[in-house]
């Protein structure tokens, strides 16, 4: 008929409809094509038309030579012959719109000389590397829309190692639970490095002041101490006779926090140990008039000398005092109380 109407030869005619090619064995019927649709004509001797894929990710533009009639699937075995990449790893967009692979050209008007976008898919998996607190490189197979929490819940599955007692570090920073690999940029291969969770927790001081540390988990009472060291800025000889205390029990200083179920937002309470004796002593009771040049060093020796017993710290207002400073450094008169430990 077209041949009958145009003059063209049956020999060089293709006939496609939504983007198949229609064989000349078939019926109409065969195809499902209702009266009114619209077939495409395309000639097989047509000449050749150029377009551009352009490569943004790659920053790279190549030009493919091509037929009205090829498909965009001819297209990706084109660019995979010349780039090697393979048609599953892309997808080809034009003026917006994603070009399907069964689609030719001449169904889609892509004019010649146009310029196609090729947009690399995501993959659905990627290795990512995970390097544990002892050195050992662990092989995570994951998904960039995974959460962190995700990932950690795979470590957990390969380490053993719970979920909450432990971070993640990407790029020098901690990655939050909530958060996707995607929203931290974390690509195929990246390492991310894995530490114990750090938590905060509180500690009740002896004068009822409170102060907050950043802990773990595995941290002894006795690490707790240096952190309340450092915190407060005294000397390690102010908590030799202070304990520590959580849910009514006395903490000893060479188990972890762990062991006695401490958690995030727990709080510790400091004491003296019940070996101390704790008397509270007026200066003017000591003896001699004392100076405001008087050392504590100097006092605690009035002291023991007076109680016949050795003086372990001197508080003033809930403050330890230094041997080496005077009654004056800290404005203690003559007419004030402190706190003895013995």
């Amino acid at each position: 008929m077209i041949r009958e109407k145009a003059g063209i030869s049956e020999n060089v005619q293709e006939l496609f409809f939504v983007g198949n090619q229609l064989k000349n064995d078939r019926r109409l019927v065969d195809y499902g094509i209702p009266q009114g649709s619209t077939l495409h004509l395309v000639l097989q001797n047509l000449v050749a038309m150029r377009i551009y894929v352009k490569m943004p990710s790659a920053q790279k533009i190549i030009a493919v030579d091509l037929r009205t009639y090829d498909t965009i699937q001819n297209i990706k075995s084109i660019i995979q012959a010349k780039e090697g990449i393979q048609p599953d790893r892309y997808t080809l967009i034009h003026n917006g719109k994603v070009l399907e692979d069964d689609r030719i050209l001449a169904a889609l008007n892509i004019p010649n000389e146009s310029t196609i976008h090729l947009i690399f898919n995501p993959k659905d998996v990627i290795p990512i590397f995970v390097r544990t607190v002892t050195g050992e490189i662990l092989k995570l197979e994951v998904k960039v829309l995974h959460t962190v929490h995700d990932v950690k819940a795979i470590i957990e599955s390969m380490t053993g190692v719970l979920v909450n007692d432990l971070d993640l570090i990407y790029a020098g920073k901690r990655v939050e639970d909530s958060k996707t690999l995607a929203s931290y940029d974390i690509k195929e291969e990246a390492t991310l490095d894995m530490f114990p969770a750090m938590m905060q927790i509180f500690v009740k001081t002896w004068t009822g002041k409170t102060i907050t540390l950043d802990v773990q988990k595995g941290n002894t009472i006795a690490d707790v101490k240096d952190k309340i060291i450092h915190k407060l800025k005294i000397l390690a000889d102010h908590l030799s006779h202070v304990s520590i205390i959580f849910a009514g029990k006395r903490l000893d200083e060479g188990q972890d926090l762990a062991s006695y179920g401490v958690l995030m937002h727990s709080t510790l309470h400091m004491v003296f140990s019940p070996s101390a004796r704790i008397s509270q002593m007026k200066l003017a009771d000591i003896g001699n008039p004392i100076q405001n040049f008087t050392t504590i060093r100097i006092l605690k020796s009035m002291i023991e000398k007076k109680m016949k017993a050795p003086v372990k710290e001197i508080y003033f207002q809930g403050t330890a005092l230094r041997d080496d400073r005077s009654l004056a450094y800290y404005r203690i008169d003559s007419e004030a109380s402190v706190k003895v430990i013995f």
